[in-house]
């Protein structure tokens, strides 16, 4: 009992619950299920058009193996405990609450599309496991909270507020065999939490004061910090301002910065050149 206390007090009450969550199913599932049954429980977009929609739960906690599992909880020891303790566990349990299934039925939404652009059913047949989208969705929340720079891998330092992209481009060149739809769909629901669009379905102010005030005594419970704030939904500037920088960074991935920059500043000394008079006359007089 005491090393629980331990856990929960390092790590917090809410990410050491997670962690726990994540161990306990793939104890059951190393023990209980074999290859072509795990595979019931995976996630696709075919499956789960088709009306098994307890894919979408049951996938985030399966893994593919022991290194895919302890990846995945070491990853949500670091990025869900920084959440927490900006957070507080109230609001971080209820965001990955909703991530589970937001961040399912978002891949399945992307998969889809990809199909219905490309018509190759190959993306809405491929099956997913483990809990890298919810982990994506709450890297890309702890990431719009926090300021400076952050190193990717130890190789590029990016903005905080872009490091789940630049992890996401990342992961998918140096890992192989990683869902990139499955990623992506974290990062999606991540975002709309970011800019307040899933502030109604996490608690209220009040709600999450009156939490704080029967549970503040369990060891490692954190309460809803002051730094955490969720915005209202400001329409298309939010959305637009993401965008902007998330093209920014992939235009610097792959170097077009000079290219583009260079672009510019051509752009620039020809419109100067149009707009800039012509020579006068020698002894010609300019008005200015």
């Amino acid at each position: 009992m005491g090393s629980i206390h331990a856990a929960a007090a390092k790590l917090g009450l809410g990410t050491a619950s997670i962690c726990a969550l994540l161990l306990a199913a793939a104890v059951f599932q190393f023990l209980c299920l074999d290859a072509a049954s795990t595979r019931r429980f995976t996630i696709s977009a075919s499956t789960v058009a088709e009306g098994q929609l307890y894919r979408i739960v049951t996938s985030s906690f399966l893994h593919g193996g022991l290194l895919h599992l302890g990846m995945n909880v070491a990853s949500t020891a670091a990025i869900s405990g920084a959440l927490e303790r900006s957070a507080g566990t109230v609001r971080l349990l209820a965001i990955t609450l909703w991530a589970v299934p937001l961040a399912g039925l978002v891949s399945c939404a992307l998969s889809l599309l990809l199909t219905f652009v490309t018509r190759d059913e190959s993306f809405a047949r491929q099956h997913a496991l483990g809990f890298s989208g919810v982990i994506f969705a709450l890297a890309a929340c702890e990431a719009a909270r926090g300021g400076g720079r952050r190193s990717v891998f130890g190789i590029v330092e990016v903005p905080a507020r872009l490091y789940p992209w630049a992890l996401l481009v990342a992961m998918q060149v140096v890992i192989p065999n990683v869902s990139f739809v499955g990623h992506l769909g974290g990062l999606v629901v991540g975002s709309l939490e970011v800019t307040g669009w899933l502030a109604v379905a996490l608690p209220s102010a009040s709600a999450a004061a009156a939490v704080d005030a029967r549970c503040a005594q369990l060891p490692g419970y954190v309460l809803v910090g002051d730094a955490y704030e969720v915005r209202a939904a400001s329409g298309a500037g939010d959305i637009l301002s993401v965008a902007r920088h998330v093209v920014g960074f992939f235009v610097k991935l792959l170097g077009l910065a000079r290219a583009a920059s260079a672009a510019r500043q051509r752009a620039a000394r020809c419109l100067r050149g149009r707009q800039s008079p012509p020579p006068a006359p020698a002894g010609a007089s300019v008005e200015v």
